[in-house]
């Protein structure tokens, strides 16, 4: 047991720590009022806070409608066109979404963090963090971060291509050196950029829509991840904590009684740490549904567009590509294990049923025998984190995606 974690930091500040970056990318996509979480304040909610998001989330529609045209436009003269700005724009969609859900739940996503918070500083006032708790809890950190960086190096070759021809080929008096058509959206607008002043500013309005897309999609899943962790690192607490509920096989009556009670507390707190996992659930059902959905067939048009391109020799756009497809592939790993590790510590083996039946009730008397029976039955349902139920995710569903993006890549291949 300890206060401190290896680096000398107070417990009770790391949370702060573990969590500031996430909250700060929420402040910085607009909801400033996120940060009282950080200065142990009550947030104000000004009305200010979702202007740029209401202003941001039009805007990145149109250009959604724009690619969608483009899409149509293409469907029937080229298709390997169509499917490279097809995945654009279903990850573009989803971000959007991602983004909109960030807004409207607002409330939600800063009760969970909070929930979070008040559980680690009871834990730490309880001292029942160990060593390897803080370990898991800061190697989720540093996934939200190697996750941010992939997630910037993917936007960034959308971005660094256009603005590189922009700025190698500079505009001459006949604007004949740039190709206005070469934009960071696959977008078809309906209106014409026919000079350099009006190409640089669309650029740049793509770019800042860009940014918010990489925040959604990084603020999304960064946080799924970490409220997945801090629960199941509660769950498996108190796992051990029902192991040790009685180190000695022979107790007095007195010791019996704390015992019972010491039993009921950790079964309302079983109950309260699942209240909060319906909570998550009923949070992320809809971007974890279109998540599901939507990733096969992102990653099955990037497989082609990668095959293509390495025909055609167009290296840049295999590169692209394939950045592309690892970022899926990591999103849909991301959400699985993040979510088979709850499963796991919340009900499987791992978890609190086991921790119940290793502690010694063959020694209890029978009011604590009944409260650990109590604790197996509550524990003993088949547990599977879902989208909205029938949406299972576990590793078996890592299979189903990838395998589904397999059969629609060869599908593809032979009608084309």
């Amino acid at each position: 047991m300890t206060e401190f974690d290896s680096t000398g930091r107070p417990l009770r500040l790391y949370f702060e720590h573990l969590l500031g970056g996430d909250v700060r990318i929420l402040q910085s996509i607009g909801l400033y009022s996120m940060g009282s979480i950080l200065t142990h304040r009550e947030p104000k909610w000004a009305y200010w806070e979702i202007i740029p998001i209401a202003l941001v989330i039009p805007g990145l529609c149109f250009g959604l409608a724009c690619n969608t045209n483009n899409i149509i436009k293409l469907l029937k003269t080229d298709h390997m066109m169509t499917m490279e700005f097809a995945a654009t724009t279903l990850s573009s969609a989803l971000s959007t979404f991602k983004g909109y859900r960030l807004l409207v739940y607002r409330r939600e996503f800063y009760f969970l963090i909070k929930t979070c918070h008040i559980h680690w500083n009871v834990q730490v006032s309880r001292n029942t963090l160990t060593q390897s708790i803080v370990e898991i809890a800061r190697l989720a950190r540093l996934f939200r971060i190697y996750y941010g960086t992939m997630v910037i190096i993917i936007f960034s070759a959308y971005i660094v291509q256009p603005f590189g021809a922009y700025i190698l080929n500079p505009p001459s008096r006949s604007n004949e050196s740039i190709v206005f058509t070469k934009t960071v959206y696959p977008a078809r607008y309906p209106f014409t950029l026919n000079s350099s002043r009006a190409f640089f500013i669309c650029l740049t309005l793509e770019t800042i829509g860009m940014y918010f897309l990489l925040l959604h999609w990084i603020a999304a899943d960064g946080l799924f991840s970490q409220f997945t962790t801090h629960l199941s690192l509660h769950f498996q607490i108190l796992s051990n904590q029902i192991r040790r509920i009685c180190p000695s096989t022979m107790i007095s009556p007195s010791k019996s009684t704390t015992v019972s009670k010491r039993l009921k507390a950790l079964i309302e707190e079983y109950i309260e740490l699942f209240k909060y996992v319906r909570s998550l659930e009923k949070l992320y059902n809809p971007i974890i549904f279109a998540t599901v959905l939507v990733n096969a067939i992102i990653l099955c048009t990037c497989l082609y567009s990668i095959q293509y391109n390495i025909a055609k020799n167009n290296w840049k756009d295999v590169e692209k590509n394939l950045l592309h497809a690892l970022g899926v592939s990591l999103q849909t790993l991301m959400f699985c294990i993040c979510a088979e590790r709850l499963n796991n510590e919340a009900i499987r083996i791992a978890g609190v049923h086991q921790a119940a039946y290793d502690c010694p009730w063959t020694a209890f008397s029978s009011s604590i025998k009944f409260s650990i029976l109590m604790m197996m039955t509550l524990s003993q349902r088949e547990y599977v984190y879902s989208a909205y139920g029938f949406i299972h995710l576990n590793m078996p569903q890592v299979t189903t995606i990838f395998t589904a993006a397999m059969r629609y890549f060869t599908l593809l291949r032979s009608i084309t």
